[in-house]
């Protein structure tokens, strides 16, 4: 009995190292099954075991329950995130595992340029697969959500800071518009925001006036003149006569301005209504915010577009009347 004691305790002790070896072997051979890098879902809230078989049917690894094991070994089944995964070619299960327990979903970067509205933000989203856009556009307008952000207007527009962001697929709506949000107020927080109180405006006031002069031009040098023009009219109660105001509050633009447009009556048309308009026409760059609190010490009451990118500025209306016949028949030659 003893002699068969003992070697039942060698073939078990056999049997242990072969299995360890084995699992050894198996979590640091790459599956020869990944031709090319492959996207993965994990559902939220799924098992261990639902996730190895996941894996398994995937080719990501070629044993489930080995895998199973594994992980259970490591005691990492507390820890695994949900999410999209792209696993590399020839990925070894120790990797699998470690990105899942580190959470390393596939990110889809996207870039808001200075000046774009909340309308083409929520459409790019849409398109980058990274939320729909209806859902977006009701977050977006939803009382309650700018009122947990602190936001006064009607909608988000004018805060979805122009950058580079980096986000995971199946983000809630309200995350990733937070995360905007949130982005603006830490690249605007050393802004001397106290100056509004000088120029008789709120925080969100200036935002409206940041707005309106990134829509008016791309140049840096010029904001601060542009500024100042603005500041100029608001305290002289003139209107401020903006193009791209009265774009905004039309909706759909088919990329000619006329006429019979500067006279059709919305709470956006700048050369009906006196003061700013109601909200932000568009998601300012720290440039135009800097430009909206920082106007230069210009007299200039008045600019046109010299069609080139840039404008003329003049102090008098009579010399204003003479710059736009002047860019005016230009911009006739020019077509």
């Amino acid at each position: 009995m003893k002699r068969v004691f003992l070697i039942l305790t060698f073939v078990v002790f056999i049997f242990v190292i072969g299995s360890i070896i084995n699992l050894y072997i198996f979590v640091n051979s790459p599956s020869p099954m990944i031709k090319e890098k492959k996207r993965v879902t994990i559902p939220q809230g799924a098992s261990l075991k639902k996730i190895s078989y996941i894996l398994e049917k995937e080719d990501i690894v070629k044993s489930w329950w080995k895998f199973y094991i594994y992980a259970r070994y490591k005691v990492a089944h507390t820890s695994l995130k949900a999410g999209d995964y792209l696993f590399k070619e020839r990925i070894t299960p120790k990797e699998v595992l470690d990105q899942l327990i580190k959470g390393k979903v596939e990110v889809l970067t996207i870039t808001l340029p200075e000046g774009i509205t909340i309308r083409k933000i929520t459409k790019l989203l849409n398109d980058k697969g990274l939320a729909n856009e209806k859902d977006l556009l009701k977050i977006a307008f939803s009382s309650d959500f700018l009122k947990s952000l602190g936001i006064p207007g009607k909608s988000i527009e004018g805060y979805l800071f122009p950058d580079t962001y980096c986000f995971a697929r199946h983000l809630p709506p309200e995350v990733i518009l937070t995360n905007m949000v949130e982005n603006f107020r830490k690249k605007t927080k050393d802004l001397p925001w106290e100056k509004a109180k000088d120029f008789g405006l709120s925080r969100y006031q200036i935002v409206i006036l940041a707005s309106i002069i990134e829509k008016e031009t791309s140049l840096k040098e010029e904001m601060p003149i542009i500024s100042a023009v603005f500041h100029k009219r608001l305290k002289k109660g003139i209107r401020l006569c903006s193009d791209p105001t009265v774009i905004y509050g039309l909706g759909g633009f088919n990329g000619n301005l006329t006429k019979k447009d500067l006279t059709i009556p919305t709470p956006y048309n700048t050369y009906i209504i006196s003061g700013l308009p109601p909200t932000p026409i568009c998601n300012p760059g720290l440039n135009a915010i800097e430009a909206a609190l920082n106007p230069a010490k210009v007299p200039y009451l008045y600019f046109v577009s010299k069609n080139n990118g840039s404008h003329y500025f003049s102090v008098t209306l009579k010399e204003h009347n003479r710059a736009v016949k002047l860019y005016q028949r230009k911009r006739k030659v020019y077509r």
